[in-house]
């Protein structure tokens, strides 16, 4: 027999297609003619979910099922996921009852899609239930036992999906008792499979600040990557940079900084191999800089938790030149990845701009203040580069130059510079509104409510006492109804363990755990929000805004506490008092 004319084939498909009378699609390829054919079937054989004419096999039932959901996935007209997920799960209902096995493509293809689509409608419950029911019914069953088994194929997919969907919080919260229940089932599907699941889960406990979670995963992460994979790869790279991050966060220094020199052995290596080859490199300069700026976090929160002033001051010091190191770098780059074919002008412009500005940052904590100043002013050279793309940036780097013009206007050694002191807040002034500014033109960006706290303080010392104390009480108001941890932001979840402490006094600031209270009680990045000089405040506001002659007092007093204690006035405890 001769072969079947193709012509032919495409022919009929068509026809077919024609027939359905789906006017106004336009059908340029055999493939959105074949989705058009299946529906027409799905008209002509199918009433209600219903066949009214059996296929000969069950293999061709649920092949026809799965055709039908995999054409309302590509239909030219337009895309339907309800009527995809039903015949899915007609295909999978039959693989339950033990009509058909997974041994059929039809069953294998039906669950992984269902899988994927249901990530894709955000139906993240329904997901849960389905990987659930698959891993009860193969454990049972001992399917995942064999290494060449189809139903750890299976899994080996889900967990690749689970990975590529780069779940939220909120979307990865119902699988998180389904892998931790077969943990030692999902182990089996593959290493590569594996470190990936095993950073998917350190991530979800990273997020709602279960650190002794999250370092569990990411040890076992490490492990993994090499115990089975190629060493001194990006897989490597990523467990070390997130172990040590968690390991920073509870106070276990010295294991962070062990883990990040390891990493940066990694970069070297990737660097020189580049530089040997005389080839653009795939992998360093931008991980390097990422690994300067961990470090330099890690130094400067063992730097707080030192007694000895000399050795805070050293600790310091090397947070400083370690986030020197990461800006340099990023600079040194700018010129090389513009011309490179791996990295854009964006991949570098951004890390280089948040360096300037955590440089920036620790310059101001420890009374740098020209220096500070300096590299917050490249920060606004880099975003002027690029400024459509960019311009999230302004209102952020405004917002610290005021902070460091009002850190320097209240410090001490400042007190008896009345010129200086008065010019210095003029500037903390200008580049506050600056900020204000800028943030109307990003109604998007997220932010906190720190740059109206440093206008209120701003205006307060400018002699506008009574218009400062309104606009802090406002502000401060507002903090008490938002419900997120003070300490690192994390947003409260209905149904998740996170922000789940209160500060007991003022029942306002809400806490994931002891370690975010502790950061937040005397707030190294901002002493002014610190919550040991807001609770007072807040205890007086209650949730209900009134301005009694005793808050009134508090917020005054709040403001005095700012200055050097040789400027601060007596007591304060009304308006009258220090006209």
């Amino acid at each position: 027999m001769g072969k079947k004319s193709k012509r032919r084939q495409n022919a009929r498909i068509k026809r077919d297609a024609a027939a359905v009378g789906d006017k106004g699609v336009d059908l340029t390829s055999p493939e959105e003619a074949d989705t058009v054919g299946w529906l027409k079937w799905e008209r002509r054989f199918i009433t209600q979910g219903t066949l009214l004419r059996k296929p000969r096999t069950i293999g061709e039932e649920g092949g026809l099922y799965y055709n039908i959901a995999r054409a309302h996935l590509k239909n030219p007209a337009g895309r339907n996921d309800s009527r995809a997920e039903f015949y899915f799960r007609k295909v999978i209902d039959m693989a339950n009852t033990d009509r058909i096995g997974f041994s059929d493509q039809s069953v294998r293809e039906s669950f992984t899609r269902l899988f994927r689509l249901y990530f894709e409608s955000e139906k993240s419950i329904e997901a849960s239930k389905l990987l659930k029911n698959f891993l009860s019914k193969g454990c049972d069953r001992g399917s995942f036992n064999r290494a060449d088994s189809i139903e750890r194929q299976v899994l080996c997919h889900c967990s690749v999906t689970i990975v590529n969907s780069q779940l939220s919080t909120t979307d990865m919260a119902p699988l998180v008792p389904v892998l931790e229940k077969y943990i030692e089932t999902m182990d089996k599907i593959g290493h590569e499979s594996s470190c990936h699941l095993s950073l998917a889960m350190h991530q979800y406990f990273f997020g709602i600040a279960f650190y002794s979670k999250a370092l569990i995963y990411a040890k076992k992460m490490l492990h993994l990557v090499q115990t089975w994979s190629t060493r001194y790869g990006k897989l490597e790279f990523r467990a070390l940079t997130e172990l040590a991050e968690t390991c920073r966060l509870l106070g276990m220094y010295e294991d962070a900084l062990s883990h990040l020199k390891l990493a940066d052995q990694i970069t070297t290596v990737h660097l020189r191999k580049a530089e040997e080859r005389k080839t653009s490199p795939l992998f360093g300069p931008i991980e390097k800089s990422r690994v300067y700026e961990l470090l330099g976090d890690t130094l400067k929160q063992q730097a707080e938790d030192r007694k000895m002033k000399e050795s805070r001051e050293r600790l310091h010091e090397e947070s400083i030149s370690y986030y020197t190191k990461s800006f340099d770098l990023l600079k040194d780059f700018l010129q090389f990845g513009a011309n490179s074919t791996v990295y854009t002008d964006i991949d570098i412009l951004a890390p280089a701009i948040q360096a300037s500005m955590r440089l920036g940052h620790q310059l101001a904590n420890n009374k740098k203040w020209s220096q500070a100043k300096e590299y917050y002013m490249r920060g606004v050279e880099l975003v002027q580069r690029d400024e459509n793309n960019l311009k999230m940036f302004m209102p952020m780097i405004y917002e610290e130059l005021g902070k460091v013009f009002l850190d320097q206007y209240l410090d001490s050694d400042y007190h008896y510079l009345e010129e200086e002191a008065k010019l210095l807040l003029r500037k903390a002034e200008e580049y506050t509104q600056k900020g204000l500014v800028a943030l109307k033109y990003n109604p998007n960006l997220v932010t906190d409510d720190t740059l109206y706290f440093d206008a209120a303080v701003e205006i307060y010392f400018l002699g506008k006492k009574e218009e400062a104390c309104k606009m802090l009480a406002i502000h401060l108001n507002a903090r008490t109804k938002v419900k997120k941890c003070a300490g690192c932001g994390h947003t409260w979840i209905k149904g998740a363990n996170v922000v789940k402490k209160i500060c007991t006094k003022c029942d306002a600031a809400c806490y994931c755990n002891d370690i975010c209270q502790q950061l937040n009680w005397k707030s190294a990045n901002d002493k002014r929000l610190s919550h040991k000089r807001l609770c007072p405040l807040l205890a007086e506001l209650k949730g209900s805004f009134k301005m009694t002659e005793s808050l009134q007092g508090k917020i005054l007093n709040f403001f005095e506490d700012l200055k050097p204690s040789k400027r601060r006035e007596a007591d304060v405890t009304s308006i009258d008092s220090i006209d």
